[in-house]
């Protein structure tokens, strides 16, 4: 899917948009050199700009159909961006600074798609019904 680049700029920079995730990593460009990037997590979009304080992004990841992992095909602290079995789309490595950086950045853009924030939802609108059908005694214990 191509993104106008203004509509891009537009929502990288947007106050109303909330920031899930930032900070520094290393990005493989094309080239093959790991290049050093500033990184925004805004929603189920990653965007990357060559330094922090820019105001438009040098590129974006949309994190539809994807999945964030350790590349078990690198040492270190690299990992992936990658197409989800049985989709199509371009494989990203980034590197972070230490193991548990690492870990934060999988953990947040594993969150990140539109289809996990829909089944939490789904699992917190079952879960509030229950309580609904509970309403003689609403609370999780016997109430005083």
């Amino acid at each position: 899917m191509r993104i106008d680049d203004g509509i891009l700029t537009y929502i990288a920079a947007s106050i109303t948009v909330p920031i899930t995730r930032q900070g520094f990593l290393w990005k493989k460009g094309e080239n093959g050199n790991f290049l050093r990037r500033w990184f925004v997590l805004k929603r189920n979009m990653l965007f990357y700009f060559e330094k922090m304080n820019d105001k438009k992004p040098h590129g974006v990841i949309i994190l539809e159909g994807v999945i964030a992992k350790r590349a078990a095909d690198y040492s270190g602290l690299v990992f992936e961006i990658s197409p989800s079995t049985g989709t199509e789309g371009r494989r990203y490595l980034l590197e972070a600074s230490s193991d548990s950086e690492m870990k934060s950045w999988i953990t947040s853009l594993s969150h990140s798609s539109f289809e996990v924030i829909k089944k939490q939802y789904e699992f917190l609108k079952k879960e509030y019904e229950k309580r609904l059908k509970r309403k003689k005694n609403p609370c999780d214990k016997p109430c005083s």
